[in-house]
């Protein structure tokens, strides 16, 4: 299996003009990053991160009691992760990070593409900067207590879910209840040359690790072990520790709230992507995760809870009990690049969106602010749809518009000669051009007269077009059904293919070669959306 690569640009795929202009290294967005997203700034940035203290001994320590914690299939030693976990300790070695929630199964095709580009960035900076060491990093958002979002994936067409009533941070959620969720992915490929593959990385990530995080963490494992991903689980008290100045800082004084502020230029023309509160960081406990808020008076508390402090019993339990306080969205950025010795941050659309507002919150509490890179964004299409998509006449840029404007556009471009009513306008504007003289040499005002029954006649000669082009359509009706169905089929319930489909199905049918093709095509720091097409073999 091999594929070919069609580009289509991120305006033609519908993406938003932050991602096009920021990709294209538009200058109205040059304040927001450090970093231009290409590879004329990586020797910067990695000269820069030079000035960044990071505690690596506590980072491999951490790592280490994390993967001894975790049940695997196999020697997690005796893999290229073990030896990355180990290079972290060196000065010379470096991370490059993605992060997702946690997901089932994966989740969404995206998650795939987003490691992987991790592992191309990785694997390319080596290439470069041989004397360096570069480690693919994949933060596991385990503070996350959106289980709503996490515990559904869908599979083959089929929706299936988790079914669990459990609260809080979902990395620390016990996995009972997965083993009537495995019997229903796995019911999928019971007839794929890859069933024992997939049941054995499944069972031994769910049914024999007790947490989610671990699960998790297995599965990551046991899927890309190979390109030495290393899986970090940020929800670790001797982490957090390092933390606590920032922490203090937000409870104190509210910076990220206040730079918010300075973002009118950036909101009005991109709108932002997230807001900071005046508090941004959760109170954790073992079946909750809620906002911390400071009244009035000066006091904090927690919200839905009776938890109250007074700011010496916060900074306090902040002291005593760091693993306590969880950053949201606007501070987990910051925590994450005070751990690690990070270069380059790739997220999706919306990461990269929200980080763009972050620079400011970096630069307060002397932290690196790393490149931010744009994941590889794809669409597989089999050799089935490539076949149609050829059959039609279609460019893969065409799939991105609405089914009546590609309808309208084969329909056009198929009866061209019949709808071609140019010659008719050119003759309509030649015969007004000759009225209007005409009708002006017996009284001016009769110009305006004249100028609006061309206009008339215009819109009825467009009309008439518009029921030409129906006709037509109707009497094409298989053509347009298959227009209809190939849409459908690269976008799932009218979405990217990308966030709606699993990447199990792939691997049933051609293993862990797909991982190998997908990698073969990506770009490191990718200014196009790519439509990959293959015929089996």
């Amino acid at each position: 299996m091999s594929f070919t690569s069609h580009q289509v640009t991120f305006k033609e795929a519908g993406f938003s003009s932050l991602i096009t202009d920021y990709v294209s290294a538009n200058p109205a967005l040059a304040d927001y990053f450090a970093f231009s997203p290409d590879k004329k700034s990586l020797t910067k940035a990695i000269e820069s991160r030079k000035n960044y203290h990071v505690n690596r001994e506590v980072l491999v320590n951490s790592l280490l009691k994390q993967y001894e914690a975790t049940v695997f299939n196999s020697d997690w030693k005796s893999s290229p992760v073990f030896q990355n976990i180990q290079q972290l300790g060196k000065s010379e070695t470096f991370t490059v990070t993605t992060g997702h929630q946690l997901n089932i199964f994966t989740g969404p095709l995206y998650f795939v593409f987003k490691i992987l580009t991790a592992v191309r960035q990785a694997e390319e900076l080596k290439k470069m900067f041989p004397e360096n060491h570069f480690v693919p990093v994949y933060w596991m958002a385990t503070e996350d207590h959106d289980l709503e979002e996490i515990k559904s994936v869908n599979v083959a067409g089929e929706k299936i879910t988790w079914q669990t009533n459990q609260m809080g941070a979902t990395g620390r959620m016990n996995t009972q209840g997965f083993k009537e969720t495995l019997r229903l992915i796995l019911k999928k490929f019971s007839a794929s040359k890859n069933e024992v593959f997939i049941r054995s990385i499944l069972e031994t990530a769910y049914l024999k690790n007790n947490t989610l995080a671990n699960a998790t963490r297995s599965m990551v494992h046991e899927l890309f072990s190979e390109y030495g991903i290393v899986v970090l689980d940020a929800d670790d008290p001797v982490l957090k520790r390092q933390a606590i100045p920032v922490f203090k800082d937000d409870l104190q004084n509210h910076t990220a709230f206040k730079e918010f502020k300075n973002l009118e230029s950036f909101e009005k023309k991109y709108g932002l992507q997230v807001h900071a509160r005046e508090i941004n960081l959760f109170y954790l406990q073992p079946d909750s995760r809620e906002r911390i808020t400071k009244n009035g008076d000066g006091s904090y508390e927690v919200v839905s809870t009776n938890i109250r402090f007074s700011p010496e019993e916060l900074f306090r339990e902040l002291e005593k009990s760091p693993e306590r306080f969880s950053p949201n969205v606007i501070l987990r950025p910051v925590y994450q690049e005070m751990i690690l010795p990070n270069l380059c941050y790739t997220g999706g659309p919306a990461e990269v969106h929200y980080w763009l507002q972050l620079k400011k919150i970096f630069e307060h509490n002397k932290v690196f602010f790393p490149i931010i890179a744009l994941r590889n964004c794809m669409m597989v299409a089999d050799s089935i749809n490539s076949k149609t998509l050829t059959s039609l006449k279609l460019n893969w840029k065409d799939i991105f518009d609405d089914v009546n404007v590609i309808a309208n556009k084969y329909i056009r471009e198929k009866y061209s000669d019949k709808l071609d009513l140019g010659e008719a306008y050119h003759q309509l504007e030649l015969a007004y051009k000759h009225i209007k003289e005409k009708a002006s040499a017996i009284d001016i005002t009769l110009a305006k007269h004249a100028d609006a029954e061309q206009v008339r006649l215009k819109k009825r000669l467009a009309a008439t077009e518009k029921r030409m082009l129906r006709a037509l359509k109707k009497k094409n009706e298989t053509d347009v059904q298959t227009i209809q169905q190939l849409k459908d089929s690269l976008f799932p319930g009218g979405n990217l293919q990308e966030r709606t489909e699993n990447v199990f199905p792939f691997i049933a049918e051609y293993g862990k070669v797909f991982f190998d093709d997908l990698l073969k095509v990506m770009d490191i720091f990718p200014q196009n959306f790519q439509v990959l097409s293959f015929d089996s073999k």
